[in-house]
């Protein structure tokens, strides 16, 4: 998950230049990092992205967006203090 911000910027990038395509990927790779943190609101969120880049649904990308930046950043606090305890 240390990419996660890196990914949240692909998808922010994506959107901006309004690119389904590069949309859809960065999506897919977020929802891949998160599955194997078996983040079902990351994931959820983040297939839901990647289903509007594959559509070309960009309106509806914007309007999922701040959901998926907001449980990404959730799971990123909650590892962080995980990771902290050990």
């Amino acid at each position: 998950m240390d990419d996660a911000p890196r990914h949240l910027e692909k998808i922010k990038t994506a959107l901006d230049s309004r690119d389904s395509e590069s949309l859809r990927r960065a999506a897919h790779a977020l929802k891949g990092a998160a599955a194997n943190f078996e983040a079902d609101a990351v994931v959820s969120a983040a297939r839901a992205l990647e289903d509007a880049g594959r559509a070309g649904d960009l309106d509806e990308a914007k309007r999922i967006w701040p959901s998926v930046k907001i449980e990404t950043e959730r799971l990123i606090d909650t590892l962080q203090r995980v990771s902290a305890l050990t």
